[in-house]
């Protein structure tokens, strides 16, 4: 027998040992890891699919969860045998796959995540009503084409210039003066340009972490993301103004809080996090001068911390009680707020951020159908993720492709050559080719400017 103490304990070690024969006299199913669903309790034990031994991986009890998957996938375990009984409930009814190649790829966690929540549209069908009128109609597509230098260092003055403008405006604010205002109408609206013309380069600088510009700079980059989540759900251009300035102010409020609890190195204590949860409100109150601000970008800005479940604030409003906008403009705040560093952690990698976003649509965080826009408008490994591909190729990510969110478009290189033109692969043509895994950075290459991997923390410490 396996002493309890040798079960998995939060998913980070798996559990190794032979089964008696009469464990595995009842009929076992084989089925691939990536079927596997998040949260299911195990009733019977999950083996390795071996042929020469029966070996247990997952004890009668355990959860599956992300970190569960991710020790599977790093002792490169690919498909894994399941009682009968239990595979509908293991993998939400789906048939058990057949036997795989020990060459396929190795499926990571978050891949499971999404896959196990069904984004995609059933065949066919749009993801979303676009209409004539939708400004996505606007939106210069690119294909699998390469990014352009010269855009790139364009875009990153003109975010620069931005942010200046946004500081400056929550200076004025923050002495209540409202002359300044226009500036939110005329930053959004030269961001609505750039995104035009440029959908996945502008959301790549979007979500690029920026240290030391908190808050003003952390509106501008939630208010990026937003309207590029915006735009591919199909708002039409006054929607995306409305959604954008909301973001972009939401964060004013900070300004009067106690500036010691934006310093913190730690969690904060429940006191210090209920004072945070005022600042909605005195934003309300600081933007209600500003011209040219609809009702709709002011409860973008009020609503922004609500969470789809009512666990969020100032309001614990739920589902439908929160405004349309206000649901898109809360998952682009928590991604920007994951994958930036605060002083209590360290910011994640992206891919890390987007599984946590994922995580938490069955925990009723967020809306849905909000999530599977920012899937298909950041990919499931999101722009400028570093990747490994399943032939050996290291890359990076360049583009998205929709709703092929696993299968984006990328530079590649073979390992150590990056220092020669890319090669351009866009993995939704690629019936072979796969991504295996994230990389902190490429290979001989110098490190990412970005601590390592966070422990698990909460989205709503200050965001």
């Amino acid at each position: 027998m396996i002493s309890q103490r040798r079960l998995l304990h939060l998913g980070t070690n798996i559990v190794v040992g032979c089964v008696k024969s009469r464990v595995v006299s009842a009929q076992f199913k084989t089925v691939l890891v990536s079927q596997l669903k998040i949260g299911a309790r195990l009733g019977e034990p999950i083996l390795e699919d071996r042929a020469d031994q029966n070996v247990l991986l997952l004890a009668a009890g355990a959860v599956i969860s992300s970190a569960v998957l991710d020790g599977l996938q790093q002792r490169g375990i690919v498909q894994v045998k399941v009682k009968a009984g239990e595979l509908a409930r293991l993998t939400g009814g789906g048939e058990p796959a057949r036997a795989a190649r020990r060459s396929a790829p190795v499926v990571s966690a978050v891949q499971h995540s999404a896959a196990n929540l069904v984004f995609a549209p059933a065949a066919g069908q749009s993801a979303w009503s676009v209409d004539a009128d939708s400004f996505v109609n606007r939106v210069q597509r690119h294909g699998a084409a390469p990014v352009d230098a010269l855009k790139v260092q364009e875009l990153t003055q003109r975010r620069h210039e931005s942010v200046k403008q946004v500081a400056c405006l929550f200076e004025c604010l923050g002495r209540g003066d409202a002359t300044e205002g226009r500036v939110v109408a005329g930053v959004t609206r030269d961001s609505l340009e750039r995104l035009a013309g440029d959908l996945d380069l502008f959301v790549s600088l979007g979500i690029s972490p920026q240290p030391d510009e908190y808050p003003y700079g952390h509106g501008l980059q939630a208010s990026m993301l937003a309207m590029s989540v915006g735009a591919i759900m199909g708002l039409k251009e006054s929607e995306l103004l409305e959604l954008g300035m909301g973001c972009l102010v939401h964060d004013a409020g900070m300004l009067k809080i106690n500036p010691k609890l934006l310093t913190v190195t730690r969690a904060l204590k429940p006191f210090e996090f209920l004072e945070v949860t005022k600042h909605p409100t005195l934003t309300f109150e600081m933007i209600k001068e500003l011209p040219d601000l609809s009702t709709g970008a002011r409860m973008v800005a009020y609503q922004i911390h609500e969470r789809w479940n009512g666990s969020g604030y100032p309001r614990r409003r739920q589902g439908k009680q929160i405004h349309p906008l206000a649901r898109i403009a809360g998952v682009a705040d928590v991604f920007v707020a994951l994958v930036s560093p605060r002083p209590h952690r360290p910011g994640l990698r992206p891919d890390q951020a987007m599984r946590r976003i994922i995580e938490g649509v069955p925990q009723g965080l967020y809306d849905p159908e909000v999530v599977r826009g920012l899937l298909h408008t950041v990919s499931l490994f999101p722009l400028g993720s570093f990747i490994e591909l399943t032939d050996n190729r290291v890359g990076r990510v360049v583009r998205a492709n929709g709703e092929h969110y696993a299968q984006p478009v990328v530079e590649a290189w073979l390992p150590g050559r990056h220092d020669e033109p890319p090669e351009i692969v866009d993995l939704a043509r690629e019936k072979e080719l796969r991504i295996r895994q994230t990389l902190e950075s490429l290979p001989a290459a110098e490190p990412l400017a970005r601590p390592p991997r966070a422990e698990p923390f909460t989205d709503d410490h200050w965001n």
